[in-house]
């Protein structure tokens, strides 16, 4: 329920609502108050009001500190958290965060790396965000990584040995300190 109060000259409003928390916002016109208020209100009975909002980069950071150290790949994934904190798209207020900003960072991340390093990237901002939604309370509208395209891997690579190698690779092999190298590099081949 709305409640709009006059206080010094200027209006507040203040929605209420089981299982929300309290909003409040304060206007000089009452007309700006009843429009916000039956604003708020409508997009609580939708579900789509944010109480919770915080930039990418906090939501990074947050993810880093509880949910990155479980992990096996811990020391990597650390790495790039840290480093996807230091890029624009962290400054950008998750309610705001949309698949055109994720797209513009992949574009601009394939420029320097290659396919799998920028898929790296992309999981770890997909996976924090589903964590945010499903696990802290974050209610957003949608996950906008989730229809985002991401770029095709790399296929692997294939070589042959050519000339001589085969022979120079055997000999070294036979020459190591390790007894079972020639055989399962013959067994191998």
């Amino acid at each position: 329920m709305a409640s709009i109060m006059k206080r010094n000259g200027r209006y507040t409003a203040r929605v209420r609502r089981q299982g929300t928390p309290v909003q409040t916002k304060t206007f000089d016109h009452l007309s700006d108050a009843r429009r916000w208020a039956a604003e708020t209100e409508r997009q609580i009975d939708l579900g789509q009001l944010i109480t919770n909002d915080c930039t990418a980069g906090q939501l990074l950071e947050r993810y880093g500190r509880e949910v990155t150290p479980t992990k096996r790949g811990f020391y990597v994934e650390k790495y790039i958290v840290s480093r996807l904190r230091r890029t624009w798209l962290s400054d950008i207020w998750l309610s705001k965060l949309n698949s055109g900003h994720l797209a513009r960072y992949r574009d601009e991340r394939l420029k320097e790396v290659g396919a799998s390093a920028c898929n790296r990237d992309l999981s770890i901002i997909i996976h924090a965000i589903r964590i945010a939604m499903s696990e802290w309370g974050f209610n957003l509208p949608g996950n906008p990584a989730a229809n985002l395209r991401k770029p095709p891997q790399s296929k692997g690579r294939t070589r042959r040995l050519e000339g001589d190698e085969e022979h120079r690779l055997l000999k070294a092999c036979r020459a190591s300190d390790n007894p079972y190298l020639a055989p399962l590099v013959n067994l191998g081949h």
